[in-house]
């Protein structure tokens, strides 16, 4: 499929970090019932699966930043190169052995997205995509599907309504969206952004993102012919936090009823 080193290093980071989370799962249930030891086990996993995506990606590219969830590792901004990753996407799902989580890491070089993968440790997926060389599931070529009315359409979202953030919005915008063929909360934004990528979903949208819930994916829809931007169409999407992706009619459906639902 590839043959550039960065992405294959990013590719053995998230394989790496795959048998830290594939042996974590395998232990919850003995712990199932001791909350302080379950949470910290938890807790440990997902700083395991950092420290070796992190050692691996480091000790090849010395040079480049880091910005990763729920860590304090030192990250220096203006580095033209910086590491984008959620080591254990969704960590919630993982802690109640729902099968859905991933790992999600993405390169940004001079603002741009430009190396991606998202691994699904379950099913062991595949997702990768470098920029202006396509998006793959398992090294075959994904793309977008084609389907284009909104009615017919299976659109995934990842609302929460904890501590009612943005409840009353998402209840407006669920009366438009609502027409749609029906909707999947699966609870992480990077196998969704993939769901969309190939063709699983016709279209996704969600409201306060962070850039590692983003970045992986967003490269996918693009190398896979799909459109991604805020609600309002822009492209700056990656620090706003508020997405919507689908292929071109989908995507332009789903944005025209979340603006019409505003005015």
């Amino acid at each position: 499929m590839y043959n550039y080193p960065i992405i294959n290093t990013a590719i053995k980071a998230a394989r790496k970090s795959a048998l830290i989370i594939n042996r974590g799962s395998l232990e919850l249930e003995n712990l199932r019932f001791e909350e302080k030891k379950y949470e910290n086990f938890v807790f440990n996993i997902n700083k395991a699966s950092e420290k070796i995506i992190t050692k691996i990606l480091f000790n090849t590219y010395p040079s480049y930043a880091f910005l990763i969830k729920k860590s304090n590792y030192l990250t220096n901004f203006e580095n033209e190169n910086i590491w984008i990753i959620d080591p254990l996407d969704n960590i919630t799902n993982f802690s109640h052995n729902f099968p859905q989580y991933c790992i999600s890491i993405a390169l940004k070089q001079k603002k741009q997205i430009t190396h991606s993968v998202i691994y699904d440790p379950i099913r062991n997926d595949l997702f990768t995509a470098i920029k202006g060389c396509g998006a793959y599931l398992n090294e075959k070529r994904i793309r977008v599907n084609k389907r284009n009315k909104i009615n017919d359409a299976l659109i995934g979202t990842d609302f929460s309504f904890k501590n009612n953030i943005n409840s009353e919005e998402y209840a407006k915008i669920f009366q438009i969206i609502t027409k749609c063929k029906n909707l999947r909360n699966i609870g992480t934004s990077s196998l969704n952004l993939a769901y969309v990528a190939s063709g699983k979903l016709d279209g996704f949208f969600e409201k306060g993102l962070k850039p590692w819930n983003i970045a992986a994916g967003s490269l996918l829809i693009i190398e896979s012919g799909g459109i991604i931007s805020n609600f309002k169409g822009e492209k700056n999407y990656l620090y706003t936090g508020d997405i919507v992706a689908g292929n071109q009619k989908i995507f332009s459906q789903i944005i025209s009823l979340i603006n019409l639902n505003k005015n």
